[in-house]
Parts: structure tokens; sequence; C-alpha cells
């Protein structure tokens, strides 16, 4: 039976807010929509993949690598705790590598 190696990559770009100039100093961030998606994305897909594919594989993993940017890390830690807590729940399984990525991107 071949090998098989799987990767997963999570990116989450900050969603700009429509900008007027005398508003500035709110930020270019509409983190109020932020927050919805992070909020959606964490509990109708992060959690219950990490919890599928802990269930999975339980007693043994194929090779993974998981890539998360920064901008979707930072969105986690701060509105979504227990996504962070379901990446890094897999993460500390054997067989599961760290990709780099860039903290972000614009495509």
């Amino acid at each position: 039976m071949p090998d098989i190696s799987l990767t997963f990559q999570f990116h989450q770009p900050r969603i700009p807010r429509e900008f007027r100039f005398e508003q500035h100093q709110q930020g270019l961030s509409d983190v109020d929509l932020e927050k919805q998606v992070i909020a959606e994305f964490s509990n109708t897909l992060l959690i219950p993949f990490m919890n599928m594919l802990g269930k999975s594989f339980q007693k043994a993993s194929p090779g993974m690598g998981f890539s998360v940017s920064g901008t979707l890390l930072d969105q986690l830690e701060e509105w979504q705790p227990d996504g962070l807590s379901s990446l890094k729940g897999i993460w500390q399984r054997p067989g599961i590598e760290i990709l780099p990525q860039p903290y972000s991107r614009t495509a």
C-alpha cells in the first residue's frame, strides 16, 4: 500500500470595511463581520473537522500537514479559542507537521 500524506491549508483574510476618511482611526477591517465569519468557520467547519480527524485516526494517522495563516491564528485566539484548541489538539498527535505559511496574503 502506498504511503499517503494529507495537507490542509487554512486562511482567513482580514475583511475590509467601507472606508470613509473621517473614520480612519477605526481601522480598515470590518471587525464585526470578521467575528461572525470566524465563529461560523470555527463552529461549523473547524471544530467538527478536527473532531472527525481525531476519531478517525485514534490508533495511527497518516502523515498530515497543517498550514494556518497568522491572520487566522490571531482571529481564532481572540474570538474563538475553542477553534484554536481543536487545532492544537490535532497538532500534538504523532505524524502531524506544522507547515510554514505567510502571516497574511492577498489571494
